[in-house]
């Protein structure tokens, strides 16, 4: 669980997650699924890759320029900053700025050819969920720039882009599960 997964063209990509079902046990597997499958020999249709640079899950996920981009999330020692991205043309992984502050269960899209991460936890101490984020980051010439913050802190819920608006759904903050959308 906690994966993060992302498509280019025709090929879906499962990056790093956990390995059992608590926060402790990440992992930094990457492997691809071609849709539809090709299935020349009979066995497993999905293809091992080269493992992430960091084995995380809980994390943001986003496509941008054939590029599958993993934000933050939870490594094995707590929550994390790191920005890294798979870039499948060249079987290759590529390490982009840090978040501004380390985050999990965040949110993250490509929009206007920017990655854009919204919200998410912002860990204080031990405690992984301790205070919902607001905010939101745009990767700007190679920066983060901060956005308008969301109208509502939340984490874990799920982000599109449908034309030119972001929307945010779903999540949870202060121990209550949101059933709001966010534009």
């Amino acid at each position: 669980h906690g994966l993060a997964l992302g498509a280019v063209g025709d090929t879906v990509y499962a990056i790093d997650g956990a390995t059992e079902p608590t926060h402790a046990e990440s992992t930094s597997v990457t492997e691809a699924l071609q849709i539809p499958p090709r299935r020349v020999q009979p066995g497993p249709a999905w293809r091992q890759l080269r493992d992430a640079p960091t084995a995380r899950q809980q994390t943001a996920a986003a496509v941008a320029d054939g590029t599958v981009w993993v934000l933050g999330g939870l490594d094995n020692n707590g929550s994390t900053a790191r920005v890294e991205g798979y870039d499948p043309a060249i079987d290759t992984w590529k390490v982009g700025p840090d978040l501004p502050l380390p985050l999990n269960h965040a949110m993250a899209v490509e929009y206007a050819d920017e990655l854009v991460v919204l919200g998410g936890w912002v860990p204080e101490g031990a405690d992984l969920t301790a205070r919902p984020s607001d905010r939101v980051f745009a990767l700007r010439g190679g920066e983060w720039a901060e956005l308008p913050a969301m109208p509502q802190a939340r984490a874990a819920g799920a982000a599109v882009t449908i034309g030119d608006r972001i929307y945010v759904f779903g999540g949870q903050a202060d121990d209550t599960l949101l059933t709001t959308t966010d534009v």
